[in-house]
Order: C-alpha cells, then structure tokens, then sequence
C-alpha cells in the first residue's frame, strides 16, 4: 500500500513524499511579471513548510494579452530568466522543487496595462468577464505561433533553473478555448475532430506539447493541469467521459509526463471547481482523478478542497491518486505538508473554505487568507518582534478579531486579558459555522484555532463577563481593545416588536421551531436563512429591496454566490423559495407583510417573519471608554466596521503587531 511519504518520480524528478502545492495566482509580482521581494520571501515560508516537495507557482503569462489582472509573474522575454532565477535559487536553498505554470487567458483576459495588444481566442467572442473588448480570432499561422511561445516560455522556465513545468490547459483559458467543443467551431485544422480525439478538437493542445517537448527534452519533467469534467454537458464542454476516453490518452501521447485534475470553467455554473467554497464537502472533485488515473500510465495529482492530513493520506493509501495538491491549506498554514508528513495533525490551523484568498476585490494588493492573516505579508509581519514596553492590556470580545489580537499581543510579550460575555470564544461565527441544513461548518476551524492558541498560550479569559465601565476603572489597562462585535439591524417599521419577528441570528438558532409561513426580509444577508427554512420544508418568501439576492456582504466570492443563487433558486424543495425584489416593507402585522412594490402594494401572509438586513457596529462601550481614555481605546472587528471574518483577523492581527 502506497503511503504519502514514499517518494515518487515525475520524470527524471524525484520527490520525496506525495503532497504538492497547487499552482495559484498570488498577485504579489510587479506588473511586468517579475518577482518582488514580498513574493519571494512568500515562497521561502512555503518552501519551508513543503518539506522537500513540489511548490507550483501558479499563473505565469508569456504574452501580455494573455497575462489576465496584474501582479502574476511572467516568463515573456529572457530578462525574465535572471529575475525569475532570483525566486528558483531561494525557493532552492529551502530545499524544495518549483514549476511554473505556463497560463495565457485567451478570452478571460483582463490585461493589467493599456499598452495589451487586443484579447485573443479560438474564435471571435466577447471576452468571458463582462463588459470588456471582443477578442480576436487567432489566424491558422497565429495559433500555430501560439504553441511555438507556449514551448519557448517553458524553456525559458528551465533556464531559470525551475524544476518541472505546469502547462494551464484548464478553467476556460487560452488551450482550453481550443479543445473544449462548446468553444471552438472553427472550420480549419484547429477545429477538425479526429476520430481518435471523439468530438473534441484537440490539435492545439498537441501540438503546444509536442513543441514544448522538443524544446525543454526528453528528461524535464511536463505537468499538465485539466479539468477533468468542465461540469457543463456535452454540448458546451467536454464531459469525463470524453478526458478519460480521449483527452488524457492524447495528452500523455503528446508529452505529459503527469495529469493534475482540476475540474469547472471560469465564471461558469462549474466556476466552484476552482477553489470550492464552504458548501463543498472535502473532496469533491476526488472522483475525477480517480477515473483519469486508470485511463493512463503517468502519476495522477488529485485536488480540490484536500483539506484534512487524514483524507490526504488516505487519497494515497487508497490508490485514488499518485500526489496530492494542496493551496489553501499552505495559505491557512504554510507549515501543512511538513505537519501531515510529520503526523502533527492537530496543530495544523485549518482553511474556512470562506475563499477570501478568491475575491477579486479583496486581492487589491494580492491574495490575502482570513485564517491567517500574515499569509502574504511575512516581509514584514514575521517573524514577530517582541515588545521592548510590555502593556496591561484588556480585550473585551472573543470573536475572531478579539482572539487573533489577545494571541498576537500575548506572544509579543504584552500582558493580555480576555474577556467574553459568553460562555465560550467565537462570537457569531458560532452561528454561520452552524446554518441548519446549509453546509457552513468549515467556518469554525477558526474559532478552534482561536481556541487551541489561547489555551496553549496561557492567556487568561474571563468567560459571562460583560464589561461595563466599572470593571475598566477596577482594572486600570493601559489599554482597552474593544472587539464586541456587531448587532442585528432592525428597521423603523410598524410591527418590528411584534413577538413573530426575529432577527437573523434568532431565527438561525431556532430554524425547525419558527411558522410555516416565512418571510425574509433581506434578500442578501438572509439568503442562508431562507435556504435552511425552505429545506426544513417552511413556505418561504425572500423580501428584497435591491434587483439582485444571494450576495451578503460576508460572502467573499463569486463561486460561493453563484452557488448560494442557484440553492433560493431550487425548483426541487418541497416548497420552492419565492422572491420578491425592488420591494420595501411598509408594515408588519401579527399574520401579514404589507409591500411596496414599485407603485404597488403587495401583503404576504406569515407566520413568522426574520429580519436579516445586516448588521451595524456594537460601539457603545468603546464610545463610553474613548471619552475617559481617548487615545488608549482600539476598535476591531465587527466593532468597527460590520464585515468578515477575514477582516476582523486581519485588524486584530495588524493591531497586535503595533501596540
């Protein structure tokens, strides 16, 4: 039985154990694709932390039409080997391997300069994000061009002194926009579907390996990462059927050495393949490497949401797969491989799957993980200074920000002191880790992280202790952290105090007791509540002022959204969830919600009806506080701007490394 430490060749690379790191884009490089220091000193916690193992570098663009948003490294000319040389040598030294992943966007490019020339693609088509340029449809000498650089830029990899090379031929991109049948209808020889190939237009990702095979040798390793099923039917995508009939088959033929099996297309139903989201079980897309793997005769690398050292190890021990590829579990805890080699399982701080690390808004600046909030940031956060004047340090709240911040200041040397009105430490994640019949549970890996940390640390905590400003005079800080987190938004209408109405978090606790009849009030921060009462079998209707649902302000990214749309929208329930938009609510009587709905007026019988409009700052005592001791009060979290979790980590985090 094959263990997750034995080693393993891919080619003439030989790696020690079977854990690798997914490629991801980070978004750390300068713009023209060159490392900066905070990328480099990033990779060195990694390479560290992969034990000798496989780091793959994520997205690296070769052509500037194809380099899709900025901060992504690039390999398009040879002033790239020396620069990228810089990153090879350091990742090197901490004794592990590294890939880069040859990517151009094709028709998902978004060019981070004007000076791009315009989009390209199989075929003229809008580009995938919306609202950009039409792409231009690459000519036959054009595409046959387009391999030649596909080779040209792996070669230059191997220069660079890189190991092993990824070629991105999944998700939509520029290879994918070739040989995925529901985007190219060409009728010359890039479009021609050989028998052999099934319906499948497979000419360019042939050749694109066969020329970077006569480029980089016999001996240099070539990955080639795929979605296994692009999750979208026969008629738009290629199926599983199709990858392990004809695709990988072809593939190996062509030049790979290894099949690493992703799944989905971009901004797709299937988009969640990508980084799949909180409602994913771990190992969701296992079945896919399990089929591809008897199909062919090079190592498989399974992934998507690997996330616990035991399912790794036993994807290995059960023969699903050769390697497993792990990214947000080394952005959560870069030290995971050396921990799962090791048998550490239970000092691993485990990923939320809330897939902040994916929103594109929350990576101005680059990738960012809530579950560790120096992810990114190592050039200047780590290692952590000790403290050269010690402070008596109170810390009112422990959610996520107030126990991120009590852990940081304590290891700092500061003497820290929790307090929780509660009788444990989590704050309301308490609540969205636990949506009935909705699957939110990997949220609470931070409060266990939070937990484990303070206990083994030693900080003391004061538990059903609500701090007024009496206890502050008492204890004389020298400082107050107040991360008392947020309270229920409740709007001015009649009817709000009636005893059916609840707020959100209310309802969440006692979904199975609330009446048939329910009416959601906030077609956003409610969606989740909506979701588990109509799957508890309540008659639901959604009430939302906006023309849009399923966006609440917590939930970071699109695939999560796209997922969370498509539940409301779930014809299958017993009984489906009606929606109401451009609607506000006049009034609330003891069985009725009285609706203005654009000019008319519009009454949904209830039984119960939750208000879950958001959430507003639980400020009171720190206003209380800053009037006394102005200067020495701290807002965090919730306390000061009602967001998520990722960003109350992150302000108690940065907060703990200044005082």
């Amino acid at each position: 039985m094959p263990k997750i430490t034995d080693p393993i060749k891919i080619n003439s690379m030989e790696l020690p154990h079977r854990l690798v790191i997914a490629p991801n884009g980070k978004g750390y490089a300068y713009n023209d694709g060159t490392p900066s220091e905070r990328l480099i000193e990033n990779y060195r916690y990694e390479a560290e932390g992969a034990l000798g193992g496989l780091i793959q570098m994520g997205i690296t663009w070769f052509k500037l039409e194809g380099s899709c948003f900025g901060g992504f490294l690039s390999l398009q000319d040879e002033r790239m080997i020396h620069e990228q040389g810089r990153l090879v040598n350091t990742i090197h030294l901490a004794g592990a391997k590294c890939a880069p992943q040859m990517f151009h966007a094709g028709a998902i490019s978004v060019p981070g300069t004007d000076q791009a020339p315009p989009p390209v693609s199989s075929e003229e088509r809008p580009c995938f994000f919306e609202g950009l340029e039409t792409t231009h449809a690459l000519t036959d000498e054009e595409a046959e061009q387009a391999t030649i650089e596909y080779a040209k830029a792996a070669l230059r990899g191997k220069e660079a002194g890189y190991d092993a090379v990824n070629m991105h031929m999944c998700h939509g991109s520029l290879v994918t926009q070739f040989y995925s049948r529901g985007l190219n209808n060409r009728k010359d020889r890039w479009g021609e579907r050989k028998k052999e190939w099934g319906d499948n237009p497979l000419l360019f990702p042939i050749e694109t390996l066969r020329r970077t095979r006569e480029m980089v040798g016999p001996d240099f390793p070539i990955i080639v990462r795929v979605s296994g099923d692009e999750l979208l039917g026969p008629e738009e995508g290629f199926t599983i059927d199709d990858m392990c009939q004809y695709i990988a088959p072809a593939l190996v033929d062509a030049g790979a050495d290894c099949l690493d099996i992703s799944g989905g297309r971009l901004l797709r139903q299937s988009f969640w393949c990508i980084g799949p989201p909180v409602y994913f079980p771990h190992g969701c897309l296992l079945d896919l490497a399990k089929k591809i793997k008897k199909c062919v005769n090079v190592p498989v690398i399974a992934v998507g949401k690997l996330m616990e050292p035991k399912l790794c190890r036993s994807v290995i021990e059960k023969g699903w797969a050769d390697l497993v590829a792990v990214c947000r579990p080394m952005m959560a805890d870069t030290d995971f491989i050396k921990k799962t080699i090791l048998g550490k399982d239970k000092e691993v701080r485990k990923c939320l799957s809330c897939n902040m690390c994916m929103a594109v808004e929350e990576k101005a600046g680059g990738l960012r993980c809530a579950a560790n909030p120096a992810y990114g940031r190592e050039l200047t956060w780590l290692p952590l200074r000790k403290t050269e004047e010690p402070k008596n340090i109170m810390v009112v709240g422990g959610g996520p920000a107030g126990c991120e911040f009590a852990i940081t200041a304590h290891q700092r040397g500061h003497k820290v002191t929790l307090y929780e009105k509660s009788d444990k430490l989590g704050g309301a994640v308490h609540v969205g880790s636990a949506v009935p019949r909705v699957p939110t549970r990997d949220l609470v890996h931070i409060v266990q992280w939070h937990k484990r940390e303070v206990e083994r640390l030693g900080v003391p905590v004061f538990f059903e202790t609500e701090v007024t400003e009496e206890i502050v005079e008492k204890e004389k800080p020298d400082i107050v952290v107040c991360a008392t987190g947020g309270l229920d938004k409740v709007p001015d209408v009649p009817g709000v105090g009636l005893p059916h109405v609840l707020t959100n978090v209310d309802c969440l606790q006692r979904i199975p007791d609330v009446g048939q009849r329910v009416v959601v009030v906030g077609g956003h921060e409610g969606a989740e509540a909506a979701v588990s009462l109509a799957r508890y079998g309540k008659q639901v209707t959604i009430v939302e002022e906006t023309n849009e649902i399923g966006k609440p302000s917590y939930c970071h990214d699109f695939a999560r959204q796209m997922k969370l749309q498509e539940f409301i929208l779930d014809e299958k329930l017993e009984h489906p969830i009606d929606v109401v938009i451009n609607a506000k609510v006049v009034e609330i009587t003891e069985d009725a919600v009285k609706l203005q709905v654009g000019k008319k007026e519009q009454i949904v019988e209830a039984d119960t009806v939750v208000l879950a409009l958001g959430r507003r700052e639980d400020d009171a005592l720190a206003k209380i506080l800053w009037a006394k001791m102005p200067g020495m009060v701290h807002r965090i979290g919730d306390c000061r701007e009602v967001r998520s979790i990722g960003h109350a980590t992150e302000q108690g985090a940065y907060l703990g490394r200044q005082l």
